[in-house]
């Protein structure tokens, strides 16, 4: 006799809805809230990470090389300076410490430059390393532009930061798929349905004389399963509205950090704009008259050697600052554009709109 038994348990369509909605409500494995997950670095993230990582990186170069050019001019005026200064000095028409003035401002130039050059180092070895080369290995000429955007204001960037930053939008995902979990452990208190098939082998009849004798039964089995008592899983509930709760207070955080973030970078954009609003609108144009002035005194060999040299070193300091400040502009805009998760472009459009 052969036996051969087939049965096993019918879930409802309903358990079916929630399995297949529960995997597709999970994240991507760079989503994923279970700390095992979490280590896992999301794509997108990664990729914003490396562009604003690459782009402060380029404009640190850039301002060291702009500040070794600006540095390389007030030193070849320096150079005239002291020419001056020591004819002057032979003359018995300016004293010693003018001298010695001269040639200590052109010893610091000559120091700053030997320092600019090797910062040019050190960072273009960062650039090597953000594109995964050789710290050494040559990248040619950088140029990163210095422009000033247009003007954006911190609703703007409020909205926009709700919108596209990758942090939050995993822990909208999280707080989703929390949502499922209580879902899922509420339909465990559905009836489940079981059926099954049993098939009997019995061989050649004994009694021929008896009705069916010799024929193979075939069994069809079913039951249902009835939960009597709705709080035996009430843990499971519990346990998946817990996650829920930790979901949102993770996504709170997450947003109160981004909202310190975002204030810390807008207010060094806002400085950094202020800064080169004020060099660029009134102290470069009043130290480009006065430098005009000390390269003509020089030419002509007339004026004070103090006063000279006090004049380039206040228009070196100024470009410097200037150029400083456009560098750090940059760079701030470049961190908004690594809180928001993306181009800053709509919260532009917005704010001009408004």
């Amino acid at each position: 006799m052969l036996y051969l038994p087939c049965a096993g348990p019918r879930p409802t369509p309903s358990h079916l809805v929630r399995a297949g909605s529960e995997d597709r409500a999970s994240p991507r494995p760079c989503q994923s809230l279970r700390p095992t997950e979490r280590r896992t670095p999301c794509p997108e993230r990664v990729v914003r990470d490396v562009i604003a990582d690459l782009k402060s990186a380029a404009y640190e170069y850039v301002y060291l090389d702009g500040a070794a050019e600006i540095t390389r001019r007030n030193r070849s005026l320096l150079q005239e300076t002291l020419s001056y200064a020591q004819t002057k000095y032979s003359g018995q028409e300016a004293g010693l410490n003018e001298v010695f003035k001269a040639e200590s401002q052109l010893a610091q130039l000559d120091y700053d430059l030997i320092t600019l050059r090797e910062l040019k180092t050190v960072q273009l070895a960062v650039l090597n390393a953000i594109l995964n080369r050789p710290s050494d290995e040559a990248i040619g000429s950088v140029s990163a532009p210095l422009s000033m955007e247009g003007n954006l204001s911190l609703d703007a960037l409020d909205d926009l930061v709700q919108q596209q930053r990758q942090e939050i939008l995993l822990t909208q995902l999280g707080v989703e798929k929390a949502e499922e979990q209580i879902r899922l452990a509420h339909r465990l208190n559905l009836p489940n349905f079981k059926i099954g098939v049993n098939y009997i082998e019995t061989g050649d009849a004994i009694n021929p004389s008896t009705p069916d004798s010799g024929q193979d039964p075939i069994i069809v089995s079913g039951g249902i399963s009835v939960p009597l008592w709705a709080n035996k899983n009430k843990a499971q509930v519990r346990y998946a509205e817990e996650g829920l709760e930790a979901a949102e207070q993770r996504g709170d955080s997450i947003r109160n950090r981004t909202c310190v973030e975002l204030r810390k970078a807008y207010f060094q954009l806002e400085n950094a704009r202020r800064l080169v609003e004020l060099y660029r609108d009134h102290l470069l144009p009043q130290a480009e008259k006065s430098m005009a002035i000390a390269e003509e005194w020089n030419r002509e060999r007339r004026g004070s050697v103090t006063e000279i040299l006090e004049t380039q070193s206040v228009w070196l300091n100024f470009n410097l600052a200037w150029l400083r400040a456009r560098v750090d502009y940059a760079k701030a805009l470049t961190e908004l554009e690594r809180i928001a998760g993306g181009s800053l472009q709509p919260a532009m459009r917005k704010d001009s709109e408004s």
